[in-house]
């Protein structure tokens, strides 16, 4: 069996999974994973609740500590871009419930770790 798996992504770049060669490895893919499974669940919450989302970015990181037996967890850092001070209040309350009732943050519970940041600006 091959080190890293080979595929294509959609925009026909190369796409490699695995250690080797520069691949993308599982935790990644995890990482990737609970990122977007949580910027899915805010967006979708905010648009049910008319809060226009103009802008998000999120950082994310996997901490895998060195010590035997102790949990990785993984820390979550949205930021919510809205326009008005009012949808800033809004996307402020609804994310952190959406972040714990989110598929990931009941999947993960305790191990996701999420400090939500909402921007106001108003020329967005």
């Amino acid at each position: 069996m091959c080190a890293a798996a080979r595929g294509v992504c959609a925009d026909g770049h190369a796409l490699s999974l695995g250690r080797d060669e520069g691949g993308w490895t599982p935790e990644q893919l995890l990482l990737l994973g609970a990122e977007s499974s949580l910027m899915e669940a805010v967006l979708t919450a905010a648009r049910h609740a008319g809060v226009d989302v103009p802008g998000y970015i999120s950082s994310g990181h996997l901490d895998v500590p060195d010590e035997a037996g102790a949990a990785p967890c993984l820390t979550l850092n949205p930021c919510v871009v809205v326009a008005s001070a009012d949808e800033a209040q809004q996307a402020a309350l609804l994310s952190t419930a959406v972040a714990e009732a989110s598929l990931v943050g009941r999947l993960l519970g305790t191990h996701l770790q999420v400090g939500i940041d909402v921007r106001l600006e108003p020329s967005a």
